[in-house]
């Protein structure tokens, strides 16, 4: 007897199935494909590289701040200088007598025609002393810097003209420690070496200029016998 032929199983697949398929394979060969073909990393390079980044920037950074401060320091030097030369200034106003307290009041004679010109062409303060014979002060004035004051009604006499120059004139400050007004700054105090002779009849007048002292020329005893100290 011939034995009956096996039957062929057949298999039957829709178009959605097939694309699942398609899908599937296409994915699972690119998936595999990129592990087959993904570089190791090398850490150890990595970590040395890092290292280098790392050292190298705060290296970058304090070479910047050197070159920063080499380009500014002539400007700083040069600010530091203005602010040493720049004068202080004073609480009080050209023509005003710091010293009236002490001093006494202003001696004055209406019918006088004759003047002082005093010139201040410094950049510094000055008070000037007007002495008469006996050396009492009977006039005495603050001047700014580049002003010029006129004293005026002078009583006839013999006199002496005397200067006391500095900067910042306060008072905060004390003269003798028991004076109160003084320069923060003081530079020169002297006397001019020609004396003024007021004629009651006659007008005269007198011009003076206060030097533009550079160094410190500071005649304390003037100053004693200006104010009665001994």
């Amino acid at each position: 007897k011939k034995e009956p032929a096996k039957k062929q199983k057949t298999y039957t697949f829709n178009e959605a199935e097939l694309k699942h398929r398609q899908y599937y394979q296409t994915h699972y060969k690119a998936k595999t494909s990129g592990y087959a073909t993904k570089p190791l990393v090398n850490t150890k390079t990595n970590y040395k590289e890092l290292t280098y980044i790392l050292i190298s920037i705060p290296a970058a950074v304090a070479l910047l701040l050197i070159l920063i401060n080499i380009y500014q320091l002539p400007k700083h030097e040069k600010i530091k200088v203005n602010i040493a030369s720049a004068n202080v200034a004073s609480e009080i106003k050209t023509s005003e007598s710091p010293y009236a307290g002490v001093l006494g009041k202003s001696q004055l004679d209406t019918a006088s025609k004759s003047f002082i010109k005093i010139k201040n062409p410094s950049d510094n303060d000055v008070i000037v002393f007007l002495r008469d014979g006996k050396n009492k002060v009977v006039r005495h004035h603050f001047i700014e810097p580049n002003y010029q004051l006129y004293i005026e009604q002078l009583p006839a006499g013999t006199y002496n003209l005397c200067y006391y120059v500095g900067n910042g004139f306060t008072n905060s400050k004390y003269l003798f420690s028991n004076i109160i007004g003084n320069f923060s700054r003081v530079i020169a105090a002297d006397s001019f070496p020609q004396s003024i002779k007021v004629v009651a009849t006659k007008p005269d007048s007198f011009v003076f200029t206060i030097p533009n002292n550079t160094a410190e020329k500071i005649d304390t005893l003037l100053l004693k016998r200006i104010f009665n100290r001994n």
